[in-house]
């Protein structure tokens, strides 16, 4: 048995794509990316999926725009002092009208776990302030010093993996205006140029039929559903056309089995190195990760799914 798990835990070591970055796939889907905005970005309050579909990077070739996902921009951005940062997710919006031209940017950021050693919102910030800098001397940002032409941008972070007490929150943070002294009002636009914006999908809903936003990002990213049905109430519900690409990355992120043993082994493995040896490792895998299990199950359980086959992917029986 201790043979079996540390070849788990190497082979876990080896996997080329975690689930956080099928979960990057899936964000590239113009509907799914289109869904996001309109909750998120101030300008697109109002408009309807078809409207905000315009508005996803709008100065590139029809040719390009026929794709289900965003053709996105470079993710790697070297422009600050502070060295390379690598983006998830970045494309360029339009306003409303816009006329083939940019005129905000977005990234989003599927974040694994909450908890990284350090106050997520303060890398988050750090982020959206890069993405500021970035712009001089590009083609979509200002030259030189014609800082009239600095875009806003939006960073927008969907952290899967959190505690209880955030399940369901969406925090927005942007730059206000206060008077200090004599009232003067500046035009808005001259500082409502970040927002950071916090997402935490709902653990669990009450109705995974009601077509709410926060239902939506529940069934993408912490359900644990089966992809079929899925992928029946993301085009039902949500009018989300199902693709061929789609559809398989929504069956490779909704892979029960693989997500369960990432979740036991890799907090065996995390045991493991605290005891110094193999038994450690699965003693972490039985016995630290009981609480998951148990949630997973009752998760499976409000889905629909049988005792028997939560049972035999969690190992939990359910009254």
């Amino acid at each position: 048995m201790q043979i079996e798990a540390a070849a788990a835990i190497d082979q876990l070591s080896n996997k080329e794509i975690s689930y956080d970055e099928y979960c990057k796939k899936v964000l590239m889907n113009k509907y799914v990316l289109s869904h996001i905005s309109r909750h998120v970005i101030t300008e697109f309050k109002g408009m309807s999926i078809k409207e905000v579909l315009t508005c996803l990077e709008p100065d590139t070739k029809e040719g390009i725009k026929q794709s289900e996902k965003i053709n996105g921009m470079n993710t790697e951005d070297i422009s600050g002092k502070g060295g390379l940062v690598r983006y998830d997710v970045l494309c360029g919006l339009g306003l409303p009208n816009h006329e083939g031209k940019v005129d905000m940017f977005m990234n989003i950021e599927a974040q694994g776990k909450d908890n990284m050693g350090y106050p997520l919102l303060k890398r988050s910030i750090y982020y959206g302030s890069r993405l500021l800098v970035r712009q001089k001397n590009t083609p979509n940002g200002f030259q030189k010093t014609n800082y009239e032409d600095l875009k806003k941008v939006y960073s927008i972070w969907i952290c899967m993996k959190h505690s209880k007490k955030k399940s369901g929150v969406m925090n927005r943070y942007s730059l206000h205006e206060e008077h200090l002294g004599t009232a003067y009002a500046f035009p808005k636009r001259h500082y409502d140029l970040m927002n950071i914006v916090m997402i935490y999908p709902p653990k669990e809903v009450k109705d995974i039929h009601d077509g709410t936003f926060m239902t939506l990002l529940y069934i993408l990213f912490t359900s644990g559903m089966d992809s079929t049905r899925k992928k029946e109430i993301l085009t039902k519900s949500y009018g989300i056309p199902m693709t061929k690409e789609l559809g398989k990355e929504l069956e490779d992120m909704c892979n029960l089995s693989q997500y369960i043993k990432e979740e036991g082994i890799l907090q065996g493995r995390k045991e493991g190195r605290r005891e110094g040896r193999i038994e450690g490792i699965v003693e972490g895998v039985e016995k630290g990760k009981v609480e998951e299990k148990m949630d997973i199950a009752k998760k499976m359980k409000l889905e629909g799914f049988s005792k028997e086959m939560i049972k035999k992917l969690t190992g939990i029986v359910l009254n």
